[in-house]
């Protein structure tokens, strides 16, 4: 059974380019792609207790990377971590991990997945002229690539340094979490669970704790009774009736126009 895991894909990455052999380099490519996503896969996981796991299981690496700065806004950042323990007293005692933690960074996930990823399909025609100039290039820019990757391979350990908010969800029942320090008022907020997708907005904050609101549309009905939508399940055109008079309105969308002063 072939192991996608970061080290193993490494490993393979690195004997193909030491081949120096034009089809070993394409090769080479896809291994190294396959072990930036088992890297973004391994840091995702350490949020799978908060995170549905069939949510993230489709995630591509820039996806994932997205949702992990959402979440702790270092985590694209490199540090070193220590663990001491504690005397009977609360005092700091003895040093029991001592480590370094490397990762990329988004934008270096974004230009290395992607520039890989170009030498894994046959280019278009207005390209394949270049294409044979560029391939000459790719013993050098595999070689760069694998020397960044080394110490992120290399890194033992993996952890969840952001600060969470939790709520409930209104429709799904599914507790929603998010990063405590990036919240702000007027801020959107997705249920991650499956088949749900439920909007919230972020409200004032209230005795320390924010309040989160369902993202609604409002239809305010003759007779006097509001009709609530949420936005995640607002479909056009579509449908409704008011419970209490059973009046019928269409959803509809226009555009709308006004002149630039």
């Amino acid at each position: 059974m072939i192991s996608f895991h970061k080290r193993d894909c490494f490993e393979r990455a690195k004997e193909l380019v030491e081949r120096k052999e034009t089809v070993a380099l394409r090769y080479a490519c896809l291994e190294l792609r396959q072990c930036i996503e088992s890297i973004c896969y391994s840091k995702l996981k350490t949020y799978k207790k908060v995170v549905p796991e069939s949510e993230f299981q489709e995630w591509l690496p820039k996806r994932v990377y997205e949702f992990l700065l959402e979440m702790e806004p270092t985590a694209d950042q490199s540090y070193s971590v220590k663990i001491y323990s504690e005397d009977r007293n609360g005092d700091r005692d003895k040093l029991i991990l001592q480590d370094n933690h490397e990762t990329l960074t988004l934008k270096e996930i974004k230009k290395i997945y992607n520039k890989l990823g170009y030498y894994l399909h046959t280019p278009t025609i207005s390209k394949q002229n270049s294409y044979l100039s560029a391939s000459q290039k790719l013993q050098t820019t595999l070689e760069k690539f694998i020397k960044r990757i080394e110490p992120i391979v290399n890194t033992t350990f993996d952890m969840r340094l952001g600060k969470t908010v939790s709520f409930e969800c209104e429709d799904c029942k599914h507790k929603i979490y998010h990063n405590a320090d990036t919240l702000k008022v007027g801020k959107a907020i997705r249920c991650l669970k499956e088949n749900c997708g439920m909007m919230y907005v972020c409200e004032e904050e209230i005795d320390g704790k924010y309040k989160f609101k369902p993202n609604q549309f409002v239809i305010d009905c003759e007779c006097g009774e509001s009709i609530f939508i949420n936005y995640y399940k607002l479909k056009v055109p579509s449908h409704i009736s008011c419970d209490k008079c059973k009046t019928k309105y269409n959803i509809d969308k226009h555009w709308a126009y006004n002149k630039e002063t």
